[in-house]
């Protein structure tokens, strides 16, 4: 009994550290994220975050900014394409 008193105490002990909020580290050579933030490319380009409000399935923000961030080939492509949207009067809408 105390042997299995002993595994529990253990397990218990080493729970605070296993399950700290921070990323995995893994060996490797691998590239850079690079990632952007699209408002900072383009102020004028309208977000809707859904998770970010109440309004959204669960009825309750789960984040708490409305922030999207993109690779930086894909958000310089939009921010070409929302100036080309700007001079017909249009402005980029993101839902996600």
């Amino acid at each position: 009994m105390s042997c299995l008193f002993s595994t529990f105490f253990l397990i218990y002990l080493s729970l605070p550290t296993s399950c700290a909020p921070k990323p995995p580290y893994e060996k490797g050579d691998f590239k850079t994220s690079d990632l952007v933030k699209l408002l900072k490319l383009d102020s004028t380009i309208h977000l809707d975050i859904r998770y970010a409000t109440n309004n959204n399935i669960l009825e309750q923000s789960v984040y708490k900014e409305a922030r999207a961030f993109l690779k930086r080939p894909t958000a310089e492509a939009i921010e070409k394409v929302n100036e080309e949207l700007k001079l017909l009067g249009y402005v980029w809408s993101t839902y996600f």
